[in-house]
């Protein structure tokens, strides 16, 4: 009798344990999803860098931008003196840049990186992360069962593209579009 309770309670424990390590995983995934929305790029209220822009880095600037958004004219924000750790450590400062072409306002966040400005690797993320939202909802409310399977398999892409946000550890320099 006394083992039975004793396998009962054990059995019961390592229910629990489960529960709990299972809490524990979606909680650190959903505070891991918080932040990366924190870092959607946006004008940045950081301290500026002492010396703001020079003429060089307003043409390298707008090259980028060019490359980005072809025709646009760039209107170019205060540059700050520190990138977020998912830039790596080769980032030491980012401009946010509003683009403008055919009536339309898009933002991009450069980050200097190896004294070049690119399109970070969070901006990239969330390049790819918005093109992914808008395929989905364009086959949100499709009727067709092509259309829903294409939903399904834009939302295992989100999932899968969560799983690539930039880590502070182990990012590459190698930033292509």
């Amino acid at each position: 009798m006394a083992t039975l309770i004793t396998l009962a309670g054990s059995l019961t424990f390592t229910a629990a344990s489960a529960d709990d390590k299972n809490w524990s995983a979606w909680k650190a995934e959903h505070e891991r999803r918080r932040y990366i929305h924190t870092t959607r790029p946006r004008r940045l209220d950081e301290p500026l860098r002492v010396e703001n822009i020079s003429d060089d880095e307003v043409r390298e600037v707008q090259a980028v931008i060019l490359e980005v958004f072809p025709g646009a004219i760039a209107n170019i924000s205060g540059v700050t003196d520190k990138c977020p750790c998912e830039e790596g450590p080769a980032c030491d400062s980012q401009v946010w840049v509003l683009a403008h072409r055919n009536d339309r306002y898009d933002g991009v966040l450069l980050s200097r990186i190896e004294n070049k400005w690119v399109v970070g690797a969070i901006q990239l993320w969330w390049f790819r992360y918005d093109q992914l939202q808008s395929q989905m909802g364009s086959s949100l409310f499709a009727r067709t069962p092509e259309a829903r399977e294409k939903y399904q398999r834009v939302l295992e892409e989100l999932a899968m593209h969560q799983d690539l946000f930039p880590s502070c550890t182990s990012l590459t320099t190698n930033i292509t579009q």
